[in-house]
């Protein structure tokens, strides 16, 4: 440690070591500890270069002599032919009718999410409860809150592989639905009670009400409309979803789409059903918008008092309807009767179970043995291992950076002309209601490599999300601060460099870490989009196939899929607390 003194004030003395320093004056207050701008700049020309390695690993060259067929898969999407041949056999011209096919289909995606997502949201709200620490006892919280970080950490893959080993038909799709919106609404009700401002709750415990009685009182009432948003937009991502699950083998509306996608001549079946679920989860959208908008923000109305007639203004206020408590209570219940309906209509067949048997009694039984840290062969050696999935994971973060700078410049309104940002937030909209799996299997022939397209249609897929929370977060800014700095000479560029990007750093590096770790998911999840590239996802896929049954090796894999993601859970909460203070 080092004290150097100024040589223009002799007050003002400034401590250093290696890596950082601080000033301290004659009164020995001190600045906080900052690191010296080289360590700045090497960070940035590794992190430089660490991007530039995974998009140059990543990149693959275009077959040019494919975008004929592109074309023509383009051709046949927009010819809506309402002839399908998934259940015929399509050289005898023998069709079904493909739009009573697409309402069925859509039908069960409906009535299984609404069930899945109502149960998962029940589950959701037990554990949640359970794990907050500052409510129940603390080690009974840190067991519970352990357990579900565990189980959240675990591939998607790997419970989808699992359970539809188990159940059969409509049942396989409610237990994902379930499974899945438990453990996500898990996660988000307890970063919001985390969160809570919890004066009211400890005023009530000291008036003498119970623990639960002032939980139930205080907290609830608060938070309850932003359970039902967040349940709400958990039932809209359970619907775009139905793509994707059918690719991993579950029924649905998405059974139809990766029919069609797969197969150039089959395009002309893909505009049915897919218009059908973007038309339905833009309907979600637009509803969920609105829902929240008018019935679950709660905006504070002022009454004018006159004592004179005070009476007749309670007597008023009693007898108002509280719309906002009848619409949770239908809703509710909706839910509810759906969930009953479904679960009483739903046919309970199952798979033979000794696959599954095997499955958990090696859960902690697995076999590293063909690990070598000394070879190359990144489906052997650990280490390298991690980092096919890494490198996939900054490649694509990093084009979902890129792209959401550029949308959240043109897209708030506060910073933009009205043309500019209706159009602007139109392209997002329209954009990100198209399946991911249709844009995979339709550029796909454009690419050498399989992976390039996954990690193109996943950057900007995660960019359409993050650009939408963010565009949020710049329109809530302070209208007023904007409207002088535009007085003051201010371009809506500078705008945005000085004072827009300062006021949502924080928002966007937790968003980014977030996305870090969706999008490290998705390298396990989408493998099965990207053959002999993501070997992570492979390897599970491979070892749990029933014909060449492992489930020993593949529990090998799964074990370092979960440490790593645990590892990247763990690392952004440290980094969003360092933020945050």
């Amino acid at each position: 440690m080092t004290t150097k003194t100024s040589c223009e004030n002799r007050k003002i003395n400034k401590e250093s070591n290696f890596f950082r320093y601080r000033y301290i004056n004659k009164n020995g207050v001190a600045t906080s500890w900052k690191i010296r701008p080289i360590y700045w700049h090497i960070i940035s020309i590794l992190l430089i270069s660490i991007i530039f390695i995974a998009l140059y690993n990543s990149w693959s060259s275009i077959r040019i002599e494919n975008i004929k067929n592109v074309a023509r898969k383009f051709q046949n999407l927009f010819i809506f032919s309402n002839k399908s041949t998934r259940l015929t056999n399509s050289l005898t011209n023998e069709y079904t009718n493909l739009f009573l096919d697409t309402i069925k289909s859509l039908w069960i995606t409906i009535k299984v999410a609404i069930a899945g997502t109502f149960i998962g949201f029940i589950f959701a709200l037990i554990t949640a409860y359970g794990s907050f620490s500052k409510h129940n006892n603390k080690y009974f919280s840190f067991f519970l809150g352990v357990l579900m970080l565990v189980l959240r950490a675990f591939p998607e893959l790997v419970f989808i592989n699992v359970i539809t080993k188990v159940f059969r038909n409509e049942l396989s799709l409610l237990a994902v639905y379930i499974w899945f919106t438990w453990l996500w609404l898990h996660k988000y009700y307890l970063d919001m009670l985390n969160s809570f401002d919890l004066e009211p709750y400890y005023i009530a415990i000291n008036q003498g009400q119970s623990k639960h009685r002032a939980f139930i009182n205080e907290v609830i009432p608060r938070i309850k409309n932003r359970l039902i948003a967040l349940f709400l937009y958990s039932f809209e991502s359970n619907i775009r979803w139905a793509s994707l699950l059918s690719a991993l083998s579950l029924p649905g509306i998405g059974i139809l789409i990766n029919y069609a996608a797969k197969t150039t001549n089959f395009y002309s079946q893909l505009g049915i059903p897919m218009t059908v679920l973007i038309l339905f989860v833009l309907l979600l959208e637009l509803s969920n918008y609105l829902i929240k908008k008018y019935l679950l923000e709660t905006n504070s109305k002022q009454i004018k008092f006159n004592s004179k007639y005070k009476f007749e203004i309670y007597t008023k206020l009693a007898k108002t309807i509280n719309i906002r408590k009848i619409f949770n209570n239908l809703l509710i219940l909706f839910f509810a009767i759906m969930s009953i309906f479904t679960l009483a209509t739903t046919k309970i067949w199952l798979f033979d179970l000794s696959a599954t048997k095997t499955f958990i009694k090696v859960l902690f039984k697995p076999d590293f043995s063909h690990f070598n840290f000394s070879v190359l062969d990144p489906r052997l050696n650990p280490i390298l291992l991690v980092w096919n999935s890494l490198q996939f994971t900054i490649a694509a973060l990093s084009i979902c950076i890129i792209f959401t700078m550029i949308f959240i410049r043109i897209q708030p309104l506060n910073i933009n002309t009205k043309p500019v940002s209706i159009i602007s937030k139109s392209i997002i909209i329209i954009c990100r209601q198209i399946p991911s799996v249709v844009l995979i299997y339709l550029f796909l022939p454009m690419f050498a490599n399989p992976i390039t397209i996954v990690i193109l249609v996943i950057g900007f897929h995660e960019m359409y999300s993050k650009s939408k929370h963010l565009t949020q977060a710049i329109e809530s800014l302070d209208s007023e601060v904007i409207n002088n700095l535009k007085i003051a000479g201010y371009t809506n560029n500078q705008i945005f460099w000085k004072y827009v990007l300062p006021s949502i750093k924080y928002d966007f590096i937790s968003l980014s870490l977030f996305y870090f770790e969706l999008i490290f998911r998705n390298s396990i999840t989408y493998s099965v989009f990207a053959t002999g590239e993501l070997h992570i996802g492979q390897a599970i896929e491979t070892h749990l196939d029933l014909r060449a049954y492992e489930p020993a090796k593949a529990m090998s894999y799964i074990w370092i899929a979960t440490f790593s993601i645990l590892l990247i859970n763990i690392t952004g909460a440290i980094i969003n607390k360092k933020i945050k203070k």
